[in-house]
């Protein structure tokens, strides 16, 4: 920051607030600076973000009075591009007592990247997902992403396009569509995709945002344990063909500054299909979710407090991050007829609400969230899940980061089911390894601060998981490292390496990007339709 301010000419404006902004400056600087070690020339794979799209992101304007809550919710823009590691927003003196310039300093990483997730268990290579990004397409922050995706019965690949700032409007599109090849005959047997055009709350001054969008996924489902295709108690295959297409348009009315209140109406067509490749009634019963047609309007309240609160050595290493604390709720109401061409009449209710409270500059929340479908003369669905998430205080040491989450379906027509194992919730365990309509989890992992190793980031964790589906419980122990190539990436390289604790299983090894059991930025969508 002083060497931007010296750069400038300026000095740093130490009570800057209501004063006159006379002038916004850019300072853009490329993945490879002076102050890294690696040379310059790698620079060449990257395009710049452009001057123009960071200005976009300003919410402070020449000729009006400097308000810092604006200058942090611009900061709090930028810092959603993923393309984006460092974003500063701050005041210099102006060229009078009541004027102000305003320097916006951004970082990129760089655009041009591989990206990959794989998870390895004794039994062999359970998942491989190759990416080739190219995150910031002539600078725009639009993104094209080539994938594929190895597991050990099938191979998907596909091709996405998204721009968070579409036409270089307040608009967010994308367009991601794959197709999947068995491997034993090499024919296609299915595709995934969605396409999804909005226009978000892009501030908290927002009045109005829109969305409309398809998702389908049309696949062979295979629940694989310890690299190959887990079966049921009676031997068969966990294997059955899903279909689902969902349709979804919303109109949102936001009101309020500091306390949020956002009213959504919209309108869902979903389309579920699931059946067995073998028939075996009881297998289909138990394991199978049930396939129907909703088509229903919703009507949505959401309220939440504007505040935030400022983190670093969280979900990423030495970098600053913003998480919402005080209230967040969420009502939402829908009727499902068969008037409107749905399978069936039925009523649902969701209702959630969220509390976070600082902790130092650690934070705790809880969350409780159920939803109730009902019938003229019963309940088929009802779900409740609770969440309890206390991050601690930054110590020299590192932080401790406790999280335990419990969801129970009560009423289950639909056949819902969770599953636990693999690299984030039970790690250690083959991928799904525990599977039911009922879950809890509990994870407690210490996170070290990070080392600075050529302008690296580099910390460890140690960790303890347990998990419980139905009557069946487990519980791991491990240890990690966590990486941030700030050049490259905000997210953490993350490898784990868990030793279960029951079964009699070796040890597996994840490396993927992004903390273990990330918590949602708000309250998460609901788990049903």
């Amino acid at each position: 920051m002083r060497a931007a301010a010296a750069l400038l000419g300026a000095g740093i404006e130490a009570f800057p607030e209501g004063k006159t902004i006379e002038r916004i400056d850019v300072v853009r600087l490329d993945p490879i600076e002076d102050r890294d070690p690696l040379p310059a020339a790698f620079d060449v794979v990257h395009t710049t973000t452009k001057e123009d799209v960071v200005r976009h992101e300003m919410l402070l304007h020449v000729g009006e009075p400097y308000r810092a809550v604006l200058a942090d919710e611009s900061a709090r823009n930028l810092r959603a591009f993923a393309q984006v590691s460092v974003v500063i927003v701050a005041a210099l003196e102006g060229s009078g007592p009541d004027r102000v310039r305003v320097v916006v300093i951004t970082k990129d990483v760089w655009s041009l990247l591989p990206n990959f997730d794989f998870s390895v268990t004794s039994g062999g290579l359970e998942s491989l997902l190759l990416e080739l990004e190219e995150t910031n397409l002539a600078g725009r922050q639009q993104s094209l992403i080539g994938r594929m995706l190895l597991q050990p019965e099938s191979l998907a690949v596909g091709l996405a396009y998204g721009s968070s700032r579409f036409t270089g409007r307040w608009l967010t599109f994308l367009a991601d569509g794959n197709v999947i090849f068995n491997r034993r005959s090499g024919d296609p047997e299915g595709t995934f995709g969605a396409a999804r055009i909005e226009r978000t709350l892009y501030t908290t001054r927002t009045d109005w945002a829109w969305l409309v969008g398809v998702a389908w996924r049309d696949e062979v489902y295979r629940r694989y344990s310890n690299a190959e295709v887990a079966r049921w108690d009676d031997g068969t295959p966990w294997v059955y063909r899903s279909r689902k297409i969902e349709d979804t348009a919303s109109i949102t009315r936001s009101f309020g500054w500091a306390r949020k209140h956002a009213f959504t109406f919209g309108g869902v067509f979903v389309r579920d299909d699931y059946r067995p490749d073998v028939p075996d009634l009881a297998f289909e019963r138990a394991v199978v979710p049930v396939g129907e047609a909703r088509v229903y309007p919703f009507v949505e309240w959401h309220a939440f407090a504007n505040d935030f609160l400022r983190i670093v050595d969280y979900e990423s290493l030495a970098l600053q991050e913003d998480v919402r604390v005080g209230h967040d709720v969420v009502v939402r109401a829908y009727p499902v007829l068969r008037a409107f061409g749905s399978s069936r009449d039925l009523a649902g209710l969701r209702a959630a609400a969220a509390y976070t409270v600082r902790l130092g500059d650690g934070f705790v929340r809880g969350l409780v969230d159920a939803t109730n479908e009902a019938q003229a003369d019963n309940i088929p669905d009802a779900s409740i899940t609770g969440d309890l998430r206390v991050v601690s205080p930054r110590t020299p040491a590192g932080r401790m980061v406790f999280d335990t989450t419990i969801t129970n379906r009560w009423r289950n027509y639909l056949n819902r089911t969770s599953v636990l194992g693999g690299e984030d919730r039970l790690r250690g365990y083959p991928t799904r390894y525990l599977t039911g309509k009922d879950v809890t989890a509990v994870n407690l992992e210490y996170r070290s601060r990070p080392v600075e190793i050529a302008s690296c980031q580099l910390g460890g964790a140690l960790f303890y998981d347990a998990g419980q589906v139905g009557t069946r419980a487990a519980h791991s122990v491990g240890l990690g490292f966590r990486l941030v190539l700030p050049q490259i990436d905000r997210a953490v390289l993350r490898g784990d390496l868990g030793f279960p604790m029951t079964d009699n299983l070796p040890p597996s090894f994840f490396l993927t990007f992004g903390q273990a059991f990330k918590a949602a930025a708000g309250i998460p969508p609901p788990l049903g339709p």
